[in-house]
């Protein structure tokens, strides 16, 4: 499903966590010794640099997609009908529309032909 552009790389990647409290700015923050809030600050940026990595994996992985998924991502983008206007696109060969429609069987031309 991420492949085919269904769910979002960025989705799964930063999920919220509205639910935690950053005790950073918490009020108790104030209370806690020195080396209790270093080890606060520490983790906040380790953290940070964890969110930072998984963006550019991110950005990596979106640059490395093979040329079949970005051809099923523009499709699905692009005709309206999926899959039953590729096998109407006269450019395709028969092998490249089957190899798009990974051979679904509800489709009603025979693309095997």
């Amino acid at each position: 499903m991420i492949e085919n552009g269904e769910i979002s790389l960025d989705r799964l990647i930063f999920r919220s966590n509205a639910h935690l409290d950053n005790p950073l700015n918490s009020e108790n923050f104030s209370l806690l010794n020195e080396s209790e809030q270093q080890i606060l600050i520490e983790k906040q940026n380790s953290f940070t640099h964890m969110a930072q990595m998984k963006s550019r994996l991110s950005d990596i992985r979106m640059q490395t997609l093979t040329l079949k998924v970005l051809c099923r991502i523009k499709i699905k983008n692009e005709i309206r009908t999926y899959p039953n206007d590729i096998v109407k696109l006269d450019s395709l060969s028969k092998i490249h529309q089957a190899y798009l429609t990974y051979y679904n069987p509800f489709i009603k031309t025979d693309v095997t032909d």
